[in-house]
């Protein structure tokens, strides 16, 4: 979900690429620890922040910061050069980096609904419902009408994510993007009735767009870190891992 491919140091169209200190692998051939172990780290948590007896004090701790750490990498690792493409041609991109994985899992998932659906505690539930019903998950995107697999929920978000965020960048400056995303996110948490789910987690997305934002104004410091810290945060991270 989160490529780090998608990491180029090529600038926009038109203008040139600055120049990379020698101490500092080219992004598009070789990957970077801290994004590595980030999402290791982000991944353990969310299968932690699932068990059944986790306590519910630790459960809330974990669901504040895991998924807004998965939307800050996704910003973080974005080529540059893409920020510059038409919404037209960023859709397509997106399209086939995250609605076609968001198909094939669904299938994956749909057909095995199907084959366990009159067993385990939903047989009931499930039971009643036609082959074609879970079609209505998949066209809006959301994590209870996925019932199939609410984990899919993602993909369509992180879509309306990053599309939302190309449609500011062309007409603000990175940090006034982020200011917008942060104003508009504390404005939905604020004033959102409760248990409203709009298609493809609409809501989520505005709330996301923050996190996202702030990757790449952070981008060069995470991957290109100062002297020192370019040795100390990885071995910092890998530490937490071991």
């Amino acid at each position: 979900m989160i490529a780090n491919g998608d990491v180029d140091d090529a600038a926009p169209s038109g203008a040139r690429s600055p120049a990379l200190p020698r101490d500092v692998p080219h992004a598009t051939s070789e990957r970077s620890v801290v994004v590595d172990n980030a999402r290791a780290i982000g991944i353990v948590l969310v299968v932690v922040g699932h068990a059944p007896a986790l306590p519910g004090w630790l459960r809330d701790a974990i669901f504040t910061f895991h998924m807004p750490l998965f939307f800050f990498l996704s910003g973080l690792v974005v080529a540059p050069q893409r920020i510059g493409h038409s919404l037209a041609r960023r859709a397509g991109e997106l399209a086939r980096s995250l609605l076609r994985p968001y198909l094939f899992f669904f299938a994956v998932a749909w057909i095995y609904w199907l084959l366990v659906k009159r067993h385990g505690t939903r047989a009931a539930e499930f039971e009643a419902l036609s082959w074609w019903d879970p079609l209505g998950g998949l066209l809006s995107g959301t994590g209870d009408a996925l019932y199939v697999d609410p984990a899919l929920w993602f993909f369509p978000c992180l879509f309306l994510t990053a599309l939302g965020y190309q449609a500011l960048r062309k007409a603000l400056s990175p940090s006034l993007a982020l200011g917008v995303c942060a104003c508009a996110a504390l404005c939905l948490v604020v004033a959102r009735p409760a248990g409203r789910v709009l298609p493809w987690s609409a809501e989520c997305a505005v709330v996301a767009l923050a996190f996202y934002a702030a990757g790449p104004l952070l981008r060069d410091f995470v991957l290109r870190p100062p002297h020192g810290a370019a040795q100390r945060i990885p071995r910092a991270v890998t530490a937490l891992l071991a």
